[in-house]
């Protein structure tokens, strides 16, 4: 089966990029599939991620990389919510996990020490940060680490 081409898409749908919605040239609808919290659009039998689409309307080529949505918002494809990346660059934009107790990425409080630790991933590495007596010592160490290793300063952030 062939990939899609701009020229197809184009034919087929109108991308709004400040509002990141496909409508079907066709009957005015618009494209609200969803599959894994993803937008999804089926064209010729075959579907695809709306970030994706958007990406191959705005530039006429798919992305080769991974598409970001900025704000952690699977379902939001505006243009200016995307951006191309690498995994590694992916896992920098990161939302906070539903079970985080502290309420930051990298902060924990180590039961055993009775202390607050901090720590980041470099290159898929466990970096230690330190151990502190309190939380907010804890978010500092953090918070600096984020902007010495290039972090988005979306990581962490709820979606």
């Amino acid at each position: 089966m062939e990939q899609i081409t701009q020229k197809r898409l184009k034919e087929l749908f109108t991308y709004e990029s400040t509002t990141g919605l496909f409508t079907r040239k066709s009957n005015g609808k618009l494209a609200t599939s969803m599959h894994n919290g993803y937008v999804r659009v089926g064209i010729d039998y075959k579907e695809y991620r709306a970030h994706r689409l958007a990406y191959l309307y705005m530039t006429g080529e798919l992305p080769t990389g991974i598409i970001d949505h900025i704000n952690h918002c699977k379902t939001d494809n505006r243009w200016s919510n995307l951006r191309v990346v690498t995994h590694q660059e992916n896992c920098k934009n990161m939302s906070l996990y539903k079970t985080n107790r502290s309420g930051s990425v990298g902060v924990y409080f180590h039961k055993r020490d009775k202390q607050w630790t901090a720590c980041v991933y470099i290159n898929g590495k466990k970096k230690h940060l330190g151990c502190f007596s309190n939380k907010d010592a804890a978010l500092y160490a953090r918070e600096q680490a984020n902007g010495t290793y290039g972090y988005h300063h979306n990581h962490g952030k709820v979606a």
